[in-house]
């Protein structure tokens, strides 16, 4: 199913922990990068440009959110909140590998794959949240809260 051609329901619990979540972890990791005196040039501008990409993310996700003026999803924000949410699960599938194959100590690994698998459940959840939905009579849900 097309994600643009499906849009039936958009349910504002699947989105607002994936905006929370977001802003959180990569708020988050401004801060750490910010105060570790081990990061210096490249890898520090990677870090801050990695941060600053999800945290842009999350805030269009949260726009999307305030800004709504129908209950039905939009083109527009299918595509902002799918394509965050699809960014997110494959950054961190890829970071978690790249995190455990490395010379790290297994407390930074394992903190690093919860953060990677919470952020991806919260991303499906997003993208479950911009599928169709259907009720008990089998017409269309529009509208952004749970049944």
């Amino acid at each position: 199913m097309n994600l643009l051609s499906g849009l039936r329901a958009f349910r504002l619990g699947g989105v607002v922990p994936f905006v929370a979540w977001t802003l959180f972890v990569w708020g988050t990791r401004f801060r750490n990068a910010a105060s570790d005196e081990e990061l210096a040039g490249s890898e520090l501008v990677t870090a801050y440009l990695a941060a600053g990409v999800f945290v842009v993310l999350g805030l269009a996700v949260g726009a999307v959110v305030l800004l709504r003026r129908r209950q039905e999803v939009g083109r527009l924000d299918a595509v902002v909140v799918g394509g965050a949410a699809a960014f997110t699960i494959v950054y961190w599938l890829i970071r978690m590998v790249t995190i455990a194959l490395n010379d790290h100590r297994i407390g930074f690994i394992l903190v690093h794959v919860v953060l990677g698998l919470v952020s991806i459940l919260v991303s499906a959840f997003a993208l479950r949240s911009v599928g169709a939905s259907k009720n008990d009579t089998g017409s269309s849900i529009r509208a952004w809260d749970s049944p």
